[in-house]
């Protein structure tokens, strides 16, 4: 039996459950750009972040309470895909952007290089395995090696629960399914998500408040009820010297009341951020983890039935600000990186899903639906109003 590298935690043993349920439940990178692919550097760049990284290396051994990563030892699969009728603005002919990742006896990511002008290049996870920052600290050591340059550090054993500032006390209740999600269609019985890409110009301060201000205006636009973010939050900064491309996010969950402006949010965010506030063991965080992955995907896939035919949700969506990123290191292997998005990780049993990126004056704004829920006309009608609605970092 091989050595634990990792522990299971409960937020990961919930991402394997939705993976399998409702796959992919992945961060997949996308860094657009211009050249042509050396394919035999790539293979061999992403062999060598491999080796030396055992992080993207893991597999699932164990059951219940014994779960456990361990090292598969296996590369990261490559691949060059030609996809001449995708233009990157929505999940529309982009099949190979569906696939699932096998859990036990299989890599839990791979990498795609699609040929053309624009040339991209796509870095996929499960989210069980990483989260975004490490999905793209990966990134960072595949160019690393492809331009001959030695890897970093990386620590392979931390996971969120060592990061984590739980409130003492008894566990608490579950949260209850009582919060909106935008009704622009009755329920279908559709699978699968789809998703919708915009792309902005400009500078906009207090970017995440300002999309979640909106977006609780976009949804009470449709339904009216109490309306409920969870905002992924990196947690890397609690411990010093952590470099990891492993899953060490957490999500805080906020309400957004009708009156609430961008800076009472920006504010609270601040607040909530400064004092580690991140929430109470509920009952579910206690027996999860004794639980068969089968069991919680039949739980989830009740809880879905119930969500679309009530309206009622434990969370009304996900709002995910990655960041500004600098690509001036994103090049390598016939290809330099000018733009880089990706696509938002979402579950049909959460109405909505955003993800912001940007490179200079360049905003990516995403947006996943389930498809039960909504066309891609919704999709782009919303993003419309969202971006109209933005307003520019002089004005705030």
């Amino acid at each position: 039996m091989a050595p634990a590298l990792r522990a299971l935690s409960n937020a990961s043993r919930l991402w394997l459950a939705a993976g399998n349920l409702n796959p992919p439940i992945a961060n997949q990178f996308v860094f657009e750009g211009r050249g042509v692919f050396d394919v035999p550097l790539w293979r061999k760049a992403v062999d060598t972040v491999a080796a030396a990284n055992s992080g993207v290396r893991l597999t699932l051994q164990g059951h219940l309470g014994c779960s456990r990563w361990v090292d598969s030892g296996l590369s990261t699969p490559l691949a060059v895909v030609e996809a001449p009728g995708w233009d990157g603005r929505g999940s529309d002919r982009a099949p190979f952007l569906n696939g699932g990742f096998p859990c036990r006896g299989g890599s839990m990511a791979e990498v795609l290089l699609i040929p053309g002008d624009p040339a991209r290049v796509i870095f996929r996870s499960h989210h069980a395995t990483m989260d975004g920052r490490g999905t793209f600290t990966w990134a960072e050591d595949v160019f690393r090696a492809l331009r001959g340059e030695n890897m970093l550090a990386s620590d392979v054993g931390i996971i969120e629960d060592d990061l984590l500032n739980i409130g003492p006390g008894p566990a608490g209740k579950p949260i209850s399914q009582r919060f909106v999600g935008p009704r622009l269609k009755p329920p279908g019985a559709e699978r699968g998500i789809i998703w919708r890409r915009l792309t902005i110009q400009g500078r906009f301060a207090r970017l995440l408040p300002q999309v979640m201000v909106l977006t609780a205006r976009e949804i009470r636009s449709t339904v009216s009820g109490p309306v409920r973010f969870g905002i992924p939050v990196d947690l890397r900064s609690r411990r010093e010297n952590i470099r990891s491309t492993g899953n060490l996010t957490n999500a805080l969950f906020m309400e957004v009341d009708p009156a609430d402006t961008v800076e009472d949010l920006a504010r609270e965010l601040a607040q909530r951020l400064r004092e580690r506030r991140d929430g109470q063991v509920t009952w579910e965080d206690k027996v999860v983890r004794y639980l068969p992955l089968k069991v919680l995907e039949a739980a989830l896939r009740i809880e879905t039935r119930h969500a679309h035919r009530t309206g009622n949700y434990r969370c009304s969506g996900l709002i995910s600000n990655v960041g500004r990123a600098d690509l001036g290191s994103f090049y390598g292997g016939g290809f330099t990186a000018e733009n880089y998005w990706a696509v938002p990780v979402c579950l049909e049993s959460i109405p909505i899903s955003i993800v912001m990126t940007g490179v200079g004056e360049t905003v990516n704004l995403l947006l996943a639906m389930p498809r039960a829920l909504a066309t891609y006309e919704d999709l782009n009608g919303i993003l419309g109003r969202l971006a109209s609605g933005l307003a520019p970092a002089q004005d705030i």
